[in-house]
């Protein structure tokens, strides 16, 4: 071992300095992310949390927003060399949506000699939903006056504060975002034909379950749509039939699992209609990547064919096609004035106009305050 001499004002040392370990066995940052918020580019404000599905990897937040995984390459990954090494980080943040990514660290033929680490950049994170309500109300010589029928709708809409304002349209689902869906997915207004066969489920199913006790299965198959609550507005939804299990005798009850998650809680009894889809309105195209969990999605701006309430097929990524009851942000005040918007998110700033169709139609700039669970914002026609 190499010794040397240091010599300071009092007293002369000698050290022997420690011999520089190979690559693979010095501590690396072994994949590289900085965690921001897609409407800032700023870190996420509030706490963070950071898992990796692979134990020999150790997750890492630190300062600025950045962020990863740490081990000893030869100690964690002692295969490099001959095979790649798959894992999934998932993070989740105060008022942001979760989020997950699936990395593979390819396999290097020259380990371990040598070891590169995955940099990932950017990664976006959503902010949660909110609400606007407020009041539309006439100045009048006795003091504001509420307006009933008042159209209340977005004029102007920013991604980001201080870029121009850009051409897309919000359109808020039911429910959150059943999986990822890219830019250029597609969403279109589709009719929910009753078939005549309906079932009931025997035992209440809850959200987040895969699958339903069904009363029974006549007529019901793989790949068939069925309707839970249809009617109701708070509970409706549409699933798509995975597998059937549970009983050879389609007259008696059988297990349905869906491919994807329920989201609203139905009741012992509730009704289950079997539907036949069928598009019957335009194609809109999602213009900005969706992440699972979304309840957002900002499409091409006009948005054709879809109104409040219509239920849309939505198609794209690697995912199934998933049905949605969906809200477009175009709102009439009460007979108070009053109104409230569908949830929001994913917009910086956006131009309200109110327009009662007799006044000079009303514009307000507003700053969605997130973390919050609603705001007002309030117009005053003149």
């Amino acid at each position: 071992m190499t010794h040397r001499t240091v010599q300071t004002e009092n007293y002369q040392y000698v050290v022997a300095p420690d011999v520089d370990l190979p690559i693979a066995q010095r501590a690396w940052a072994v994949v590289i992310t900085r965690l921001i918020d897609e409407l800032t580019d700023d870190e996420p404000a509030g706490w963070m949390g950071l898992e990796c599905s692979n134990r020999n990897f150790t997750p890492r937040i630190g300062t600025g927003g950045f962020a990863g995984v740490a081990a000893i390459p030869l100690k964690a990954m002692p295969l490099h060399a001959f095979m790649p090494y798959p894992m999934t980080l998932s993070v989740t943040a105060d008022e942001y949506v979760a989020d997950s990514k699936d990395i593979t660290i390819a396999a290097d033929a020259l380990f371990p000699a040598s070891f590169t680490p995955v940099n990932l950049g950017d990664w976006s994170f959503h902010r949660k939903p909110v609400s606007i309500y407020g009041s539309v109300n006439l100045a009048t010589a006795t003091g504001p006056a509420p307006v009933a029928g008042a159209a209340i709708s977005i004029t102007s809409l920013w991604r980001k504060v201080g870029l121009p304002p850009a051409a897309l349209a919000p359109l808020t689902m039911s429910g959150v975002l059943e999986a990822a869906r890219p830019a250029a997915s597609t969403v279109q207004v589709y009719s929910m034909t009753p078939t005549g066969t309906t079932y009931r489920l025997v035992k209440e199913a809850g959200p987040g379950s895969t699958t339903a006790l069904f009363s029974n299965t006549l007529g019901l198959a793989v790949g068939n749509v069925v309707g839970f609550d249809v009617g109701d507005p708070d509970l409706e939804e549409y699933a798509t039939v995975l597998s059937i299990s549970g009983s050879m005798n389609p007259a008696q009850p059988a297990t349905v699992q869906f491919t994807f998650p329920l989201q609203f809680l139905h009741f012992s009894l509730a009704q289950i209609s079997q539907v036949t889809p069928a598009p019957t309105g335009a194609v809109n195209n999602v213009a900005v990547d969706a992440i699972a969990g979304d309840r957002v999605l900002l499409l091409n701006s006009p948005i054709a064919g879809i109104t409040t309430g219509d239920v849309v097929a939505i198609n794209g990524g690697t995912a199934t096609t998933e049905y949605q009851s969906a809200a477009v942000f175009s709102v009439v005040s009460d007979a108070l004035g009053n109104y409230r918007l569908p949830l929001l998110s994913r917009v910086a700033q956006l131009e309200l106009t109110a327009n009662d169709g007799i006044h000079a139609p009303l514009p307000q700039l507003v700053l969605p305050k997130y973390g919050n669970p609603d705001f007002r914002a309030d117009f005053l026609l003149n």
